[in-house]
């Protein structure tokens, strides 16, 4: 197995400063250990052929995951490391999975103005997708072909210019690898290597107006699994400038545009443009309260189809109360969807809804739920028509602390999807069981 040299890189960089400066450092190590128990049952339409052979999808083992946090700081920098790898028994074929997830990050001020930081996260398993609509990843994997084994190593580097108060000019490169373990996956499985190179840039020009502005290219190299095929080959590119007004306290207005193209290396591929033009108001109530209201039109073409005219918007309340938080979103526009780990590219048309909460129910107790609605669109070539997939989710989570450093975990989460293409409906369960110990062990 061939992993990128990019995390054996970093590794002995960071190693190198911690020795170098250990006596003008502080330094914690952190250390702790989780048993889990992992169970998700998928059921699909009885009269839909699962892609996997199967109409139930069964998962449920085991896993027990040690973690440890080196973290070094002074300052003018910080470097930290941490390894939470996994041994998952699979209660149902008997069988054991070593799983890798090991994150290196550094960030060091070069002068007062100039500072660089840079990343490397490596995850090998089979990590549930099924709440995606939640989570952090860039960009996101599909978990519609249910649960696979794969790796990912994803490396970013940014170089930060704070030209003048308020003011920031950034630089950014990063390159992603997928990579699937499995040996039975299908022509449905994309693996890929995805590079991106970006520029951005804050500008204040007065107190009531600044200017922001964002460019990048993305190139995305495909293992292609059948020769027959064409090649998935591409170019992405976005723009985006925007300008900010602040003549009214604490209601800033923001007028954006923004743009995203894709070009494929295979002429007969069909390329897209996605243009949108976004009015945006935020209303700071407290600094607990606020509200974001946005809208504007939008208008996407994409070669071999009608072009499309829609709208575009944003509305989104966010509260902070004193044992806990609410948030709200409701997101409408066009995006490229073209790194999900499927056979599916292109453009897509998407409603957004998600409602999520936590509450500190007591100094022990911890709740947080979550309820969410996803509905995409897309032109699909091969159906001659529109692809549509709705989907539906609800999850509660509880955690309990107790003896100061064990954390007692359990999770429930639903997924309701209906689609057009019969073998992407679904029903998930999904349950997580989990007892987890931590704490500092040294200090220097």
């Amino acid at each position: 197995m061939k992993y990128p040299i990019t995390l054996v890189s970093i590794a002995l960089i960071a190693s190198t400063q911690l020795t170098t400066h250990a006596f003008a450092r502080n330094n914690i190590l952190t250390g702790g250990v989780t048993l889990s128990y992992d169970f998700q049952d998928r059921s699909r339409d009885s009269d839909a052929i699962s892609l996997t052979g199967d109409d139930d999808e069964d998962y449920s083992r085991l896993v027990f995951s040690p973690f440890l946090q080196l973290v070094s700081s002074s300052q003018r920098d910080r470097y930290e490391i941490i390894a939470a790898p996994g041994i998952r028994y699979d209660l149902d074929d008997s069988d054991t999975d070593i799983d890798g997830d090991i994150t290196l990050a550094a960030e060091r001020s070069l002068t007062r103005a100039w500072s660089i930081n840079g990343s490397n996260s490596f995850f090998l398993g089979d990590e549930d997708l099924s709440d995606d609509d939640f989570d952090a990843i860039e960009p996101d994997l599909s978990d519609d072909l249910g649960r696979r084994r794969y790796w990912r190593n994803s490396f970013n580097i940014g170089v930060d210019n704070i030209y003048k108060e308020d003011s920031l000019l950034r630089f950014g490169g990063g390159w992603i690898i997928l990579r699937n373990e499995d040996n039975n996956l299908d022509a449905d499985f994309e693996e890929y290597d995805r590079y991106t190179f970006s520029l951005s840039n804050e500008h204040r020009f007065t107190a009531r107006w600044r200017s922001l502005s964002d460019f990048s290219v993305v190139r995305g190299n495909f293992n292609e699994t059948d020769d027959t095929d064409l090649s998935d080959d591409l170019y992405e590119y976005f723009a985006s400038l925007g300008i900010e007004n602040n003549s009214f306290d604490r209601n800033p207005l923001t007028l954006t545009y923004s743009f995203a193209g894709v070009r494929y290396d295979e002429s007969l591929q069909n390329d897209s443009d996605i243009h949108e033009v976004t009015f945006t108001w935020r209303r700071d109530y407290s600094s607990r309260l606020f509200t974001v209201l946005g809208i504007g039109p939008s208008y996407e073409k994409t070669e071999s189809f009608d072009e499309n005219w829609g709208v575009n918007g944003i509305a989104e309340i966010n509260y902070i109360v004193q044992h806990g938080s609410y948030n709200f979103i409701l997101d409408k526009g066009f995006e490229t969807d073209n790194f999900s780990g499927t056979d599916e590219q292109g453009v897509i048309d998407t409603w957004n809804a998600r409602f999520t909460m936590v509450r500190q129910l007591s100094r022990s107790l911890e709740f947080d739920g979550r309820l969410g609605y996803t509905r995409e669109e897309r032109d699909n070539a091969t159906l001659a028509d529109e692809e549509e997939e709705d989907r539906y989710l609800a999850g509660v989570g509880f955690g309990y602390t107790f003896w100061r450093y064990y954390t007692a975990g359990l999770d429930y989460t639903f997924i309701h999807q209906e689609s057009n293409i019969d073998e992407d409906d679904f029903d998930d369960h999904r349950v997580l069981v989990s007892l987890t110990w931590e704490r500092d062990l040294l200090q220097w």
